[in-house]
């Protein structure tokens, strides 16, 4: 009699274990597949890392070659940061080479002879690269070297005050020059037959003076002579010299390196498929012993499972009601998958009620702490505004500092502060300060009341968020190249309802909503701080004018006192003039009034005689 399972207990335990039986077997394959898989893959990685280090190793050669030879460093310390890293890239390939040799992986013979191949060849290219960088020693640069020993010559010539004599050292220098520049024998022979003129014409005509710079010009030669052999030996290009042995070697080294690649890639391939192959073999047979499980269980269980596992999904992947919960699992079955059903059912609404809960604690405790987290922030950023408005002297030095202390702190690109100001005529915006500002942007630093957006913001008294700004208004500019900001940020700086000032703000990334908190509250603060700033000033001003004006008034007095003392003695001059005069004029009454009496009694005597005569 076959065997008869009696729950669904055992119908599942029979079922499991057969799936788990597979699933043993395709799982130590795949094991064993991924293991062949990664350890080909690392292969290849090692094998690309080979062709990588072959690359910066030619493109360090090819540096030293046109800029690293030509550094001083290499003729003091005998060595430049593009020949380290060529030996390092050198040494690389070498320990990849030695790991590639011991490779499991690599059992072709094949292989293992190109690898060895390898190995001479980057052993062959690093001894070429020593010659080349001792030969380039050997030649020297400028200074240093050969041409080093040639330039010497060459200045103990100038030292000549012939003028013929600076004109043979300028033609040999002419030809020294064109055999550098392009390498051409032809330049060689002028120089030598130039010399050869040149010692004919000391030797001939010089005097002892002039013979004395043969010796200097026979240097000259064979030092230019040696640097032409070193020139010979290293090549004049790459199809000659150490140079062309250099390429020849690469010219080997790559399709070797190409040829391994391909073929650990055509392994890696192969291997790829094998295991798709047998993991799709093994798949099939899941599915064929999944299908015959789901046929011996499915008149008992199928259709009670499919809902329960229908029902969890749905709850484990959308976020559902409490009602939409019970709809779900209503399961009104006897056996044990509705007793599972129950089971999952009332244990889902308790995750349903504890993660409301949990997610609105956790929402308020985040929301509390980063509220609180922000708040502390801006106090202190606020707080830090004081600080360099107490440590600062001058309007203009306080305003680059509050400038570059908000752009850092709010984490901008660019800025510009504009402070008011107002003469009799007329009022304006003029700029204070600026930030990484490109200096095109700014055609005029004042701004009238109503004029571009830093006028308009002026005249609204309102803040201004721009997102989309104008490729030609503002870039920003940094050694990297230019970049447009995308969001700008213009509000006015408000005191006691009084513009003091405007700030500009730009931010090639969206102003983050604490950013723009920390800003709004500092507009006031930056306004308070401009015009406590501004109000010292005109303290300062008016106590200055007060001074002047003092002491024009103290000297204005002094002046007066002067005149007053001389008005004094002018009247007592006056008066002492009229006293004078007025005693002369009573002195002439009494003189006139003597004679006038005298004269009467000569009248009176006369009339007397003339009465007698009668």
């Amino acid at each position: 009699m076959a065997f008869q399972f009696q729950s669904v207990r055992q119908k599942f335990t029979a079922t499991i274990l057969l799936m788990a039986l597979i699933s043993c077997v395709s799982g130590a394959l795949s094991y064993y597949l991924f293991r062949q898989n990664n350890a080909l893959h690392q292969t290849q990685l090692m094998v690309n890392q080979l062709e990588k280090n072959l690359q910066q190793a030619t493109q360090q050669q090819t540096l030293f070659q046109l800029r690293g030879r030509k550094k001083e460093t290499f003729y003091i310390q005998q060595e430049t940061s593009e020949l380290l890293a060529m030996d390092k890239s050198l040494s690389a390939i070498d320990a990849t080479l030695s790991t590639l040799e011991k490779d499991e992986m690599i059992s072709d013979q094949q292989l293992q002879f190109k690898i060895n191949r390898l190995w001479l060849l980057v052993g062959q290219y690093a001894s070429l690269t020593t010659q080349l960088s001792k030969a380039y020693l050997e030649r020297g640069y400028k200074s240093y070297g050969l041409e080093g020993q040639m330039r010497e010559a060459a200045h103990a010539l100038e030292k000549s005050k012939f003028k013929t004599d600076q004109i043979f050292l300028l033609t040999l220098r002419r030809h020294e020059k064109d055999y550098m520049l392009r390498g051409e024998k032809k330049y060689i022979e002028s120089l030598h037959k130039t010399a050869e003129t040149f010692l004919q014409q000391v030797d001939q005509n010089g005097d002892a003076a002039r013979k004395s710079y043969q010796n200097a010009i026979k240097q000259y030669v064979r030092f230019f002579d040696q640097i032409v052999k070193v020139d010979t030996q290293i090549g004049q290009d790459t199809e000659s010299g150490i140079r062309k042995e250099i390429e020849v070697v690469k010219a080997r080294i790559h399709p070797i390196v190409a040829e391994i690649e391909t073929k650990i890639t055509e392994r890696n391939q192969q291997l790829k498929t094998n295991s798709q192959m047998a993991l799709a073999l093994f798949i099939i047979i899941n599915l064929l012993a999944g299908c015959f499980c789901i046929f011996f269980i499915s008149k008992k269980v199928t259709a009670s499972i499919s809902r329960l596992n229908k029902a969890v999904g749905k709850v484990m992947i959308e976020d559902i009601s409490t009602k939409e919960i019970e709809r779900q699992f209503d399961d009104q079955s006897r056996d044990e998958i509705g007793s599972l059903n129950r089971s999952f059912k009332k244990l889902m609404l308790q995750i349903k009620q504890r993660e409301t809960e949990n997610k609105a604690q956790t929402e308020a405790l985040e929301a509390a702490a980063q509220e609180d987290q922000n708040r502390q922030w801006i106090v202190a950023s606020v707080n830090e505004l004081h600080r360099l408005f107490k440590e600062t002297d001058g309007i203009n030095t306080l305003c680059k500092n509050i400038l570059k202390y908000i752009i850092d702190t709010a984490q901008l690109n660019q800025g510009a502060l504009f402070v008011k100001q107002t003469d009799e005529d007329a009022s304006n915006m003029e700029l204070r300060a600026c930030y990484a500002y490109n200096r095109e942007k700014f055609i005029s630093e004042k701004y009238e009341l109503g004029e571009g957006l830093v006028g308009t913001v002026w005249q609204e008294e309102e803040a201004m968020y721009m997102t989309d700004i104008p490729t030609d208004y503002v870039k920003i500019t940094s050694g990297l190249g230019h970049a447009t900001p995308k969001h700008l940020y213009i509000t006015p700086l408000l005191h006691n309802g009084t513009v003091e000032g405007v700030l500009e703000l730009a931010s090639l990334t969206e102003i983050s909503p604490t950013a723009m908190a920390f800003i709004q509250q500092a507009t006031g603060l930056i306004a308070s701080i401009i015009n406590s700033v501004r109000i010292q000033e005109d303290t300062h001003r008016l106590l200055r004018e007060s001074q002047s004006q003092a002491e024009e008034l103290k000297a204005q007095e002094e002046e007066l006192r002067q005149n007053m003392e001389e008005l004094e003695a002018t009247q007592e001059e006056i008066r002492r003039l009229a006293d004078k005069k007025s005693e002369e004029i009573k002195q002439c009454r009494q003189t006139a009034s003597l004679k006038s009496l005298i004269i009467e009694e000569k009248k009176s005597s006369t009339s007397e005689q003339e009465l007698q005569a009668h």
